[in-house]
């Protein structure tokens, strides 16, 4: 009916009536254009209704709240009329906007801004509603759920019921005003912009403050410490601790916290506990401590001993001086090594098996003893920095904390093996002394020692095949021409005390300097060749370093010299206390290089799960990387084959070595008896003499049959 009126006689039918209804279809006024009968229902929403331009109706008489009048009614505002006719300007005129300067949005942002601030207050007080106090609600539910830290206390945090802050809906109404200017606020809060302290959410420097410095109540107030204190007060002193807090400390031996709310309650109802960490056992490691001790009846006892038991804070308080004394402190064992004594055959209750770190273990020991790297964290007096670390008894300077890096430059023959110099990797230069040469023949050479810090090695082998071009072939054809081997090595020197400083240096010119020439009494320019050693990938490699390169790190501090009493220190420098090491080297091999020869070759059809551990071939003596240590006649790992053990017999009792050796097999007596030392019947001879025809005054250096030169 309304279509075939709107198509016959348009001007009979208005469907935004002015005064009166005359059509019946009609659904608006000139106040409310029926929005809400489209989808609210009896509602107030829509919250923000915006006039039809030329209707008359301006935006202030379409918003007014739902319970006027209120100080946030539009229409109580004086001249309205005419801020609204602005703002209708602004609204259908984007060319009145202005320039996005200062605020987001331009003068539209504001307009909007303030529209949004209209719509949240509408939306928290809508009494037709029940959407605006169930987020309020969900919001300080959320809230309280949340986990309690030191700052949950006071106004702002429902007096330590509400874990995050109270929330009200002026958080978000302030917010959606000031974000217009880039403002923040803070969302929880009864005080939103964090003025009123009160009133507002903290943060944990300033709960700190608040809580223990204002009235220096740092063992009452600090929860850490009171944390501390669980594994030995009762449980009448747990409660103690709790005073003044929100949260409860408890002695129990599931838990030491709870509080209301949190994470572990359901819906802000309940308390969430905090247990104690378990082992892989499902232990609790509190109770393996030790519980209180009567040290009385211990001191009385003839046969006390220190058992491994983690004393605490309170015992340690308590013990008598004398007992104290008559401890030698030791580094234990480690805690899996009493489960290997309880393991069966069928079932081990251990992780792996691990070396003794006592200090007078076999070959073991603290790490920091083996590699002679005392750790930058033992105790000194380090008031004179300028004097270094010292002995807080007997006054001595503490001294390097890294001997190797403290080490000077030392001549031999042979790298010394002296424990000071041990470290997890070997790695040494020892550069020829040209002077030795030729006099006599024991060849001395200057040793450098570095702690191996590598930052970059690499070993490079290479080939050059030249091409052979004949008439009537495009194709090449190649003959083999050359072999090539570079090894290059980078690694950082870092000086961990005072006393390393120097001595780093003076071995990095040294090293830099061996790439100069050296001249003989004669005058003869003399270039000098070096031995390098780097774990057993290279052994006392002959060769020469072709370049050295010094780079100091971009996070490497510079020691100034500051004079402490108006005197600079001689005993170091102005230098980097970090230098990044590059060296190339070429080695001489000892050997005629040729692809390596090979003996003794297995019938792979022959190999079993049993028996290949043992089909090793013979080696020749083309060994690059070298596999070899100064152990032993057999100290290279071509040489070494795993030598078959009998399995012991079932519920055979073994000992602690005897379950630790590992049995390769089970192999029969003919796979065991199948196999001989590697160059046993002389199946290899080395393609370089050690003799001169001539006999020259050092034979060591004499050229062989094949034309090397040997290096010892």
């Amino acid at each position: 009916m309304g279509l075939y009126q709107i198509l016959t006689d348009p001007s009979s039918f208005k469907f935004y009536a002015e005064k009166s209804f005359p059509n019946v279809n009609a659904v608006s006024t000139p106040n409310s254009f029926g929005q809400k009968s489209i989808g609210y229902g009896n509602g107030n929403q829509p919250y923000i209704k915006i006039p039809i331009p030329g209707s008359g109706v301006t935006f202030a008489q379409l918003n007014l709240l739902n319970n006027p009048p209120t100080p946030f009614d539009l229409s109580t505002i004086p001249n309205i009329d005419k801020i609204s006719k602005t703002e209708n300007n602004l609204r259908y005129n984007p060319s009145s906007w202005g320039l996005d300067f200062l605020n987001r949005g331009n003068a539209f942002g504001l307009l909007r801004a303030s529209d949004d601030v209209l719509r949240l207050t509408k939306f928290f007080t809508d009494t037709k509603s029940a959407t605006g106090a169930l987020f309020i609600a969900k919001q300080n539910l959320l809230s309280r759920v949340a986990p309690k830290t030191e700052a949950s206390f006071g106004i702002a945090y429902g007096l330590g019921t509400v874990n995050s802050g109270i929330y009200t809906p002026l958080s978000t109404i302030g917010q959606a005003a000031v974000s217009v200017i880039e403002g923040n606020l803070l969302k929880q809060g009864i005080d939103p912009t964090g003025t009123i302290e009160s009133l507002s959410i903290r943060n944990y420097q300033q709960a700190i403050a608040e809580n223990q410095l204002l009235d220096n109540s740092f063992e009452t107030n600090n929860r850490l410490i009171k944390l501390s204190k669980l594994s030995y007060v009762t449980v009448s002193e747990a409660d103690g601790l709790n005073a003044g807090s929100t949260y409860k400390l408890s002695a129990n031996t599931d838990y030491f916290m709870s509080y209301g709310g949190g994470p572990s309650s359901f819906l802000g109802v309940g308390n969430t506990k905090i247990k104690y960490a378990t082992n892989n056992l499902g232990t609790t490691p509190l109770l393996t401590l030790s519980s209180e001790k009567e040290f009385s009846d211990r001191i009385a006892s003839s046969n006390y001993s220190p058992i491994p038991l983690t004393w605490n804070r309170k015992e340690l308080a308590e013990i008598p001086s004398q007992l104290i004394n008559d401890i030698t402190p030791t580094i234990l064992e480690d805690f899996r090594k009493p489960l290997i004594e309880k393991s069966t055959s069928g079932q081990q209750i251990f992780l792996s098996s691990s070396p003794s770190y006592k200090l007078d273990g076999a070959n073991t020991g603290n790490i920091e003893k083996r590699i002679n790297f005392r750790g930058a964290g033992a105790r000194g007096n380090r008031k004179n920095y300028k004097d270094g670390k010292k002995d807080i008894t007997a006054g001595r300077v503490l001294g390097p904390t890294d001997l190797i890096n403290a080490a000077p430059i030392y001549q031999r023959e042979f790298a010394s093996d002296n424990e000071v110099l041990k470290d997890l990797i070997d790695f040494r230069i020892g550069i020829y002394d040209n002077d030795t040469i030729g006099f006599s023949r024991n060849i001395k050479l200057n040793w450098l020692h570095f702690r191996v810090l590598l930052d970059e090695f690499s070993d490079s082998y290479g080939a050059d095949w030249k091409p052979i071009n004949y008439m009537g072939r495009a194709e090449s054809f190649y003959k083999y021409d050359s072999f090539k081997r570079d090894v290059s090595i980078g690694f950082t020197v870092a000086a961990q005390s005072k006393e390393e400083l120097l001595p780093i240096y003076k071995k990095l010119n040294y090293l830099a300097s061996s790439l100069a020439p050296s001249y003989s009494d004669n005058g003869f320019i003399r270039g000098n060749l070096s031995r390098i050693t780097l774990g057993n990938w290279l052994y006392e490699q002959p060769g020469f370093i072709s370049s050295v390169d010094l780079s100091i790190p971009e996070e490497s501090p510079w020691e100034i010299n500051l004079p402490l009493d108006g005197q600079l220190d001689p005993y170091v420098k102005q230098v980097p206390h970090m230098v990044q090491v590059k060296i190339k080297f070429t080695p001489i091999h000892r050997f005629r290089p040729e692809i390596t020869k090979l003996g003794d070759l297995p019938n792979a059809d022959e190999f079993t799960e049993n028996n290949i551990m043992y089909q090793n071939p013979t080696y020749g003596p083309q060994r690059y990387i070298a596999l070899e240590d100064q152990t032993g006649p057999q100290s290279t790992g071509y040489d070494i084959q795993p030598q078959p053990t009998q399995p012991p017999p079932p519920g055979a009792a073994q000992s602690t070595q005897q379950q630790n050796d590992v049995a390769y097999g089970p192999v029969t007596s003919q796979e065991a008896s199948s196999f001989t030392s590697p160059f046993s019947n002389g199946f290899f001879e080395s393609p370089v003499s050690t003799t001169s025809p001539s006999a020259p005054a050092n034979p060591d250096l004499a050229l062989g049959n094949q034309g090397s030169i040997f290096i010892p």
